[in-house]
C-alpha cells in the first residue's frame, strides 16, 4: 500500500481583526498540533493548538513581534524570529523550561531558522555588508548569507560568503545545505 505525506509550508488566514500565518504544519501525519503566529492581539505572538482546533496556548508573549518557527525534530525546541531587540534575531524557546534565549550574538539582521534533521544544529539567513541606495527610502541590504550554529549559539559558522543566498534545507542525514544563490544576474541553486 502507497502512503502519501502531505507537506504544507504555511497558510496565510484573514481572521476577524488580525493576520494569522500557521507556519508548521510540516508534516501533518507525524504532528498532532499546529503552531503559528497571529497578531489579533497587535503584536505578532507564538501560538500551538491541537489540529482539532483545541488547546490553544500562547509560547510567546512579548511587546515585540515573534515569528517565522520552526520546530526542533524531537519536539522539545522551536527557533523563531524576533525583533526585541531592534533588527529580527533567532531565538530557541525550550518547551520544557519555558526560557527563550537569542541563538547568537550577531548585530545583523537575522531570519528563516531551519533545525538539521538531527536537531544539532540551525541554518538561518542573515544580511550581508552590501548596500544599495534607494533614493529616499534610505540604504537597503543587498546581500545575504546563510549561517550554521549548534543549539546553544556556541559554534557559529558562515557557510556562504558573496551574493545574495536564502532558503537553507538540509538533507535528511543532517550533512549537506542545499539552497538558493544570487550573483549579479546569475541566478544558480548551491
Amino acid at each position: 500500500m502507497k502512503r502519501t505525506r502531505i507537506y504544507v509550508f504555511g497558510v496565510v488566514l484573514f481572521v476577524g481583526s488580525g493576520l494569522l500565518f500557521v507556519a508548521n504544519w510540516a508534516d501533518a501525519a507525524k504532528s498532532d498540533r499546529i503552531s503559528f503566529a497571529s497578531n489579533s492581539e497587535g503584536n505578532f505572538d507564538i501560538y500551538v493548538m491541537d489540529t482539532n482546533g483545541e488547546n490553544l496556548r500562547l509560547l510567546t508573549n512579548h511587546p515585540a513581534d515573534e515569528k517565522d518557527l520552526t520546530w526542533s525534530p524531537d519536539g522539545r525546541f522551536f527557533a523563531y524570529t524576533s525583533n526585541q531587540d531592534g533588527d529580527f534575531k533567532i531565538y530557541i524557546m525550550d518547551t520544557r523550561t519555558g526560557e527563550h534565549r537569542r541563538l547568537t550574538d550577531r548585530n545583523e539582521r537575522e531570519w528563516a531558522p531551519a533545525w538539521s534533521p538531527d536537531g544539532k544544529w540551525v541554518t538561518f539567513v542573515s544580511d550581508g555588508d552590501e548596500e544599495v541606495l534607494l533614493g529616499e527610502w534610505g540604504k537597503f541590504k543587498i546581500t545575504s548569507n546563510i549561517y550554521k550554529a549548534d543549539i546553544n549559539g556556541a559554534h557559529l559558522v558562515q557557510l556562504t560568503d558573496k551574493g545574495t543566498n536564502v532558503g537553507p534545507a538540509w538533507s535528511p542525514d543532517s550533512q549537506q545545505i542545499a539552497f538558493v544563490s544570487y550573483h549579479r544576474g546569475d541566478e544558480r541553486k548551491g
